[in-house]
């Protein structure tokens, strides 16, 4: 039910962490395995492959964060046992917790800037449950606060009102911090078997009070589990939104210009007897239609035809020069979806075509015979001087006239309203 888009794959190496450079999006950083990191500055086209120290060992490299105040500072955390710092863009590395500070461990997303305040970066341990502060873009940090919660998993903020914070910890854990992370108090629990964790809560920067919370999972017989939650109050009250037992790990806002979408992706270690490995959805941000992208993502094979562990573990969205793209971050691969995002206004003239709403009329002064047909060619519709859009589902037509005049278009459908893909 929404517009065509295409998955290409940017490279085959197993990716956890992404960040994309606020201030350029050709430039992401991408982390990898073993201290591994890959870095383009052309949009994914070529890649530039380095490491922290040296590449080995067996670290998943799962939070990076280009610095919006200073695109030069980078931080880089994850299952690493510490905190990196960059101030060149990722070429050299120091480590900045002091040897008194604990083993540093983040494997779900815990490395953020405050929204109103973005020299200040928070981090959250999973290792310690602590949340700690740096007011220098990750030079220095102090601790603020600690959860009472088997293991932290996730912060955000929230946009309206940054001295909101939630965390997202094991056995589906809710807490919120009123006072920028100091002190802490249970909100809900919305999984309560020991395998669920909650790895990503977000929030709208539209609509501060909507936010959704996913749930990974692991032991198969542990059920109900996993999922997604919607909260409409800004975090107070969630309520389970749907994809029940299906285990998710990534989960990110799209931009587009009438209505936001949610890209979702699977994850879990007990591959594929739990429904989510493999799996990339997206939806609107009311319904619980999903599409899912398992068919059309180019997945790679390794070498003796084994399809490699399809965990997503990071998915990152960006508007430019007129696309809506999406990267994911999974152990199959580097993604990226791109779907256009121009628009075509109410009553606008197509050469010989005038979309008005749901309707499709001819301008031609004779009566053709226009037919409307789905992606493969299939008749679905004929009309005599106009077709009408209103009894078919939201979707992508062709659209073509007896005459043949020139060139079939291509039409998106979406809710109330007709939107050219591709003029004739």
């Amino acid at each position: 039910m929404y517009g065509q888009g295409t998955w290409t794959r940017l490279f085959d190496q197993p990716v956890y962490g992404l960040a994309i450079n606020p201030k350029n999006p050709n430039m992401m950083i991408a982390g990898g395995l073993g201290r591994t990191l890959y870095r383009t500055y052309d949009a994914g086209r070529t890649w530039q492959i380095d490491s922290i120290e040296f590449r080995s060992g067996s670290s998943q490299l799962t939070n990076v964060l280009i610095s919006s105040v200073d695109t030069n500072v980078v931080l880089i955390g994850g299952v690493f046992n510490s905190i990196r710092r960059s101030t060149n863009q990722g070429r050299d590395w120091e480590t900045v917790f002091e040897t008194e500070k604990p083993q540093f461990l983040t494997p779900g997303e815990t490395i953020i800037e405050k929204p109103d305040e973005p020299q200040l970066i928070y981090a959250g341990d999973n290792a310690s449950n602590r949340i700690f502060r740096s007011k220098d873009i990750g030079k220095s940090w102090d601790t603020l606060g600690t959860l009472n919660v088997p293991a932290l998993c996730t912060i955000a903020f929230r946009h309206d009102s940054t001295n909101i914070m939630y965390a997202g910890c094991k056995t589906g854990i809710i807490e919120r911090s009123t006072d920028a992370g100091v002190t802490w108090k249970r909100v809900t629990i919305l999984r309560a078997f020991q395998d669920a964790e909650i790895p990503k809560i977000i929030f709208s920067k539209k609509d501060p009070l909507l936010g959704f919370a996913i749930i990974a999972y692991f032991l198969p017989n542990n059920k109900p589990n996993g999922g997604v939650f919607k909260t409409t109050d800004g975090g107070y009250s969630w309520k389970e939104h749907y994809w029940r037992d299906t285990s998710f790990w990534a989960i990110c806002f799209a931009e587009k210009p009438q209505q936001d979408l949610i890209f979702l992706g699977g994850f879990s270690d007990a591959n594929d007897i739990i429904p989510g490995p493999g799996s990339i959805m997206k939806s609107d941000l009311s319904s619980s239609v999903r599409m899912e992208f398992d068919d059309e993502i180019p997945w790679f094979i390794n070498q003796g035809g084994i399809m490699p562990r399809r965990n997503v573990w990071m998915l990152r969205s960006v508007n430019f020069s007129n696309d809506m793209l999406v990267y994911a971050a999974t152990e199959a691969g580097f993604y990226r979806y791109t779907e256009s995002t121009v628009q075509v206004e109410e009553k606008e003239q197509v050469q010989e075509y005038f979309i008005n709403g749901l309707t499709l009329r001819s301008n031609s002064a004779i009566n053709t015979t226009m037919n409307i047909s789905s992606i493969d060619g299939r008749i679905l519709k004929t009309g005599i001087g106009e077709v009408l859009f209103h009894d078919l589902s939201d979707g992508v037509y062709l659209v073509s006239n007896s005459v043949k005049q020139s060139l079939p278009i291509l039409l998106l459908k979406m809710s109330n309203q007709l939107n050219l893909l591709i003029g004739s």
